[in-house]
């Protein structure tokens, strides 16, 4: 099974995250700062990239 990549903007008052990312088996690989990391969900990374300063 392939894997199907997404790219997702979330707008809010102050600010645009950009989401990159895609499901595996083990989880969500969500594109952090030039690479990807394994999150156990995609809410985590969205929880990851919305609370952190890295963009």
């Amino acid at each position: 099974m392939l894997p199907s990549f997404q790219n997702k903007e979330i707008h809010s008052e102050r600010k645009v995250i950009f989401m990159k990312g895609y499901s595996v088996e083990s989880g969500y690989m969500g594109y952090v700062k030039d690479k990807y990391m394994l999150f156990a969900c995609e809410e985590d990374y969205f929880d990851y990239i919305s609370s952190s300063s890295i963009r």
